[in-house]
């Protein structure tokens, strides 16, 4: 499990609450096939760990609802991915992981975040994530 790797308290790695920035979590997800699905579900699991070493507080709503809703539905889809822009209006920040390109839920993410002026950063893991 990817969140093995946290370090320890204390060793750097910030657990206060009031320190914590929110922010939400932009990656591929969507995916054709359960190869692609594992190596996306693995990417955002490498993100979200990139981002607690930060200090933050991810949230990724495209893990979260596609629990219960039908991704390849496209009512479903929408449903979720508005569902999300609400959480995401919240955040400090939204971030993006562009290791994997920019998907077309990513783009419309990207959309919304210049609608609302939300903060945006884009980020690579690099080598840090085993394909």
């Amino acid at each position: 499990m990817v969140l093995a790797a946290l370090p320890e308290r204390g060793s750097g790695l910030t657990f206060l609450e009031e320190d914590m920035k929110t922010v939400v979590i932009e990656s591929p997800w969507r995916s054709d096939t359960k190869e692609l699905a594992d190596r996306n579900s693995r990417y955002l699991e490498a993100c979200i760990v990139d981002c607690l070493r930060r200090g933050e507080s991810p949230y990724a709503s495209h893990k979260m609802l596609t629990d219960a809703l039908d991704d390849r539905n496209e009512a479903q889809r929408k449903a979720g991915i508005e569902a999300g822009f609400v959480w995401a209006a919240l955040a400090d920040a939204r971030v993006f992981y562009t290791d994997l390109g920019v998907s077309h839920g990513m783009f419309l993410a990207v959309v919304h975040a210049a609608d609302i002026r939300q903060v945006v950063e884009y980020r690579t893991l690099g080598g840090g994530w085993v394909e």
